[in-house]
């Protein structure tokens, strides 16, 4: 039996567990777990995202162990189709929030997320590949590989670990 403290990511996408665990030393027991958000498949804001992010932190969260909840998603901003992500770190007090850097998707994107396609199916489609959000992700094809999706959930991590540090011993 495991004994080390246990963190449990709200999704099995691999990109996301790789990003807690980039976060996280060995002493900490880091599963995945799909869990249920009553969010739509495809976040259409950056509101819907962050409660993406915080039901799955909170559904993976109980005693003495924490829920960490990542949820990628699009906003419009005056015109333009932006990449957004989120995440939440729940633990036995409370729930922190933070979100991750933003990206212009292009144009032709639009039309298919109105029409119910997820981002997920646009960038397989978009790149010719299959598994694209379980790889580099939208921001690795538009970063020229520059930034990853795993490093730039790994950054959101960070910034919600340096929080519940912080906030712990007020």
């Amino acid at each position: 039996m495991n004994t080390s403290p246990l963190i449990t990511v709200g999704s099995l996408n691999e990109t996301k567990i790789n990003a807690v665990r980039s976060v996280y030393s060995e002493a900490f027991h880091i599963i995945g777990k799909p869990v249920e958000v009553t969010i739509s498949g495809q976040p259409m804001s950056d509101q819907e995202t962050r409660q993406g992010a915080i039901e799955r932190a909170r559904a993976c969260s109980d005693v003495g162990n924490w829920g960490i909840g990542l949820e990628g998603g699009i906003m419009l901003v005056d015109g333009t189709l932006y990449l957004c992500s989120w995440g939440a770190l729940a633990d036995e007090s409370r729930v922190y929030t933070a979100s991750g850097a933003r990206l212009a998707l292009p144009d032709g994107f639009l039309v298919p997320l109105r029409e119910g396609k997820e981002l997920k199916d646009i960038m397989d489609d978009y790149t010719s590949r299959s598994g694209v959000s379980h790889q580099e992700g939208a921001v690795g094809v538009f970063t020229n590989g520059m930034i990853s999706r795993t490093s730039m959930f790994s950054h959101i991590v960070q910034l919600l670990e340096g929080q519940r540090q912080y906030f712990s011993h007020k």
